[in-house]
């Protein structure tokens, strides 16, 4: 994972593995065992590889089986993580590292007046401080470090943070194995001093820089759900304020109702009184009753909207909710992905006839817990993408998705959207525990 003077060393792998441990945790708890143990299972596999080699090959192939066998058994030991944010972390942890062997090699060789560094374990020692001053400085950054890692969904960000990591970390590993290669008097220890404490600069910098992105983004994705939330509220509440007013009306009314429908009986005018009834009904249609989808008041809320503005749209529903009172998914965050998943269905669906509109919905918990939902509607197959995201036909914003997206990846959970000719699909699975950003910093 990292290079050093002695390839024997390896020790400095498994201070890489902590670090990598202490990035890859949960906000909000501790790493699953099976994951710890998976992954301190790869690394010392491959460090027994390595050991095996290292008498018969060479100092490079010793390194890229250390870099890759450890980078394969990361990616396979974390699943909860994206691959970008993997790779992001592992080239984080391999370039914090890897200054330690060039700058302690170009010391040693100034102090010794151009010697390079033997194999002896107190020859080590300077290094190993080195990697031990890295993994405290991860430890006590560790809360902000995985708190934007977990967090920031931008796709663009990550598709482009690890980069300059790598970049930096390969430049190291070459040096590194320039000095194996290359006699001494081809060496010059204070270019080398100069270059690595230019690199380690820019290092810095630019983790300054992604972290203070990285929080903006955050910052941004949050005050975009509370957006959203805030205008599904304010719909609920107009609803209600418009139930509330024509129950005060009718109530105001009822009175004088009664009156007349009083004097048409006692004047025994029935076909005046059937008359009269029927053009009352008409002008004040009885409310549409409240389905109880689920024990969540906000949630019934929310679905009850989209289903009585499908039903006014003439869109045919097919719904099937059953989500059990005992899960831990927020209510405002069940009412984000299933007002951003209806919401979506309704403006795909009024793209085409009525005789072919129709939404879908299935939504349960399988035997772990997790939630899933599954949504289908019709629409006229006209769809518009930016960066593998969809966004809408409308306002081209794309949020709604998005927000759907987040929300997911905040339960451990995920969120997949397919394009039809004819139908649009949106299947999202939510794990049932407490969300990763429940941590307080």
């Amino acid at each position: 994972m990292i290079p050093f003077p002695n390839i024997s060393s390896y020790g400095i792998v498994l201070i890489g593995a902590v670090i990598i441990l202490i990035l890859s945790a949960p906000e909000n708890g501790r790493i699953q065992n099976k994951e710890i143990i998976s992954f301190i299972t790869g690394v010392f596999i491959v460090i027994g590889i390595s050991v095996y080699i290292d008498s018969s090959c060479s100092m490079r192939a010793v390194i890229y089986t250390l870099m890759t066998g450890s980078y394969l058994s990361y990616i396979y030991s974390f699943k909860d993580l994206n691959l970008k944010k993997k790779t992001f972390v592992f080239c984080l942890v391999t370039a914090s590292l890897s200054f330690g062997a060039n700058i302690f090699i170009s010391i040693y060789m100034i102090l010794n007046s151009g010697e390079q560094p033997s194999s002896g374990i107190l020859q080590l020692v300077p290094m190993y401080i080195y990697c031990i001053l890295v993994l405290y400085c991860f430890y006590i950054r560790r809360k902000s470090a995985v708190h934007l890692i977990r967090t920031c969904y931008d796709k663009s960000f990550w598709n482009n943070a690890w980069l300059v990591p790598f970049i930096i970390a390969a430049i190291n590993i070459y040096m590194t194995i320039d000095v194996e290669k290359k006699p001494t008097r081809y060496l010059n220890p204070y270019r080398a001093i100069a270059a690595e404490t230019i690199l380690f600069t820019l290092l810095c910098l630019y983790m300054e820089h992604s972290y203070r992105h990285a929080e903006d983004k955050v910052k941004l994705d949050q005050a975009a759900n509370l957006t959203v939330q805030l205008q599904m509220e304010t719909e609920y509440y107009k609803n209600n304020l418009s139930y509330v007013q024509d129950s005060s009306r009718i109530r105001h009314d009822f009175k004088q109702i009664m009156i007349t429908m009083q004097t048409l009986l006692a004047d025994q005018k029935y076909d005046e009184l059937n008359t009269f009834m029927d053009q009352y009904f008409k002008d004040n249609p009885l409310p549409e009753s409240t389905v109880k989808y689920t024990h969540s008041i906000p949630l019934n809320a929310v679905l009850n909207h989209y289903h009585s503005n499908a039903l006014n749209s003439q869109i045919k529903l097919n719904w099937k909710i059953n989500i059990p009172e005992s899960i831990q998914i927020s209510e405002t965050d069940l009412c984000i992905v299933f007002g951003n998943l209806l919401s979506n269905a309704l403006k795909g669906c009024m793209t085409v006839p009525e005789e072919k509109r129709y939404i879908n919905l299935n939504a349960e918990e399988d035997e772990n817990g997790h939630l899933y939902i599954t949504q289908v509607n019709s629409y006229d197959g006209n769809t518009r993408m930016k960066n593998s995201r969809f966004l809408s036909t409308t306002n081209g914003s794309g949020i709604g998705l998005g927000s759907i997206q987040q929300t997911a990846e905040k339960y451990n959970g995920m969120a997949e959207f397919k394009a039809g000719n004819t139908e649009f699909i949106s299947n999202v699975m939510l794990g049932n525990t407490a969300p990763l950003s429940d941590t307080k910093h």
